[in-house]
């Protein structure tokens, strides 16, 4: 019998019949090109890794994300998705209207129905989702900075994946790592959350965690585009470390335009994507900033209650 982290989740692909047809209709409706950070996020949508989301959250589901972290139907949710467009691009479309999603490309990645379109108050979504204020966070200035202006909430049918470059490390997408975990039987899976290049004492410090709690598996979450290209690092240091990491499997999943957040927010959010990647154990730095709660409670007194909602274990380094 499969353990839960090992099951297969639901992905946004629709039957390749479906694709040729949904892609043929492109061709006859509204087209936005996403940026590369709405391009990755989709990925993440339509493969699971943003499960159980079926698409960018409508204007209710966001309200209710940023006021009490869950969905309008209550379901916990902790961070904002929506699809930023231009005011000219959002002057053409209503809800009701299907608009394709385009790669950088041209290519057709997924049908967007429109459910929702709203000016957000993009200030007050960056003191939430950062924990602090624009004046004080360089994160949330970038965020105001490059943040379009209008929204858009609605269902997502997938097409395809985008073409990304081969990551020696990854099977397909969170139910390949969920298959592989099943087929090896692995119990216990933990993950790590990189925003900077992995040495050898980073590596030694991430495998003894991982040990610590029975995984012979360890994904690592490359969420930071300035280092993109970590897959290749980190097969390198694993092929030279000691017999401790040698016993560890190390997968890379590249996520490398992830939105950015700080605090518990993006904590439980990085947790959610860590249990849709088949993980039973987050890996966190002991300087993780958790401001405001850091000053009410340690990051160790957090984690049960943190586990309970994200659906895995926070462990500290």
């Amino acid at each position: 019998m499969s353990a839960p982290h090992q099951i297969r989740i639901p992905q946004l692909f629709v039957s390749p019949e479906s694709a040729l047809a949904l892609e043929e209709d492109a061709g006859r409706i509204l087209s936005w090109t996403l940026s590369e950070a709405q391009a990755s996020e989709l990925d993440l949508l339509m493969n699971g890794g943003l499960f159980p989301l079926k698409g960018f959250l409508s204007q209710a589901d966001y309200d209710s994300v940023l006021s009490d972290m869950q969905l309008s139907s209550g379901q916990f949710w902790p961070m904002p998705l929506t699809l930023d467009v231009t005011t000219a691009f959002a002057d053409d479309v209503e809800p009701g209207m299907d608009i394709a999603l385009r790669d950088c490309d041209g290519a057709v990645l997924a049908i967007m129905s429109v459910t929702d379109k709203w000016r957000p108050d993009r200030e007050h979504e960056a003191r939430t989702v950062f924990a602090s204020s624009a004046s004080t966070d360089p994160r949330a200035q970038t965020f105001l900075q490059t943040t379009r202006p209008i929204y858009l909430g609605g269902k997502v049918k997938g097409i395809r994946a985008r073409t990304t470059e081969n990551q020696p490390l990854m099977p397909s997408g969170p139910n390949g790592l969920r298959s592989y975990f099943h087929e090896h039987g692995a119990m216990s899976v933990a993950f790590h959350a990189i925003d900077e290049r992995l040495d050898a004492g980073r590596i030694a410090e991430l495998v003894a965690a991982a040990r610590d709690v029975q995984a012979k598996c360890l994904i690592h979450l490359v969420a930071d585009s300035s280092i993109a290209g970590q897959a290749d690092d980190i097969a390198g240091q694993y092929a030279t470390a000691d017999n401790a990491a040698s016993a560890i499997q190390p997968f890379v999943v590249s996520a490398e335009h992830l939105r950015p957040g700080a605090g518990l927010r993006y904590l439980l959010w990085l947790g959610l994507i860590a249990r849709n990647h088949g993980a039973t154990h987050v890996l966190i730095p002991r300087d993780t900033n958790l401001a405001p709660h850091a000053r009410e409670k340690s990051l160790r007194q957090l984690s049960a209650s943190l586990g309970s909602r994200a659906g895995v274990t926070f462990v500290t380094l």
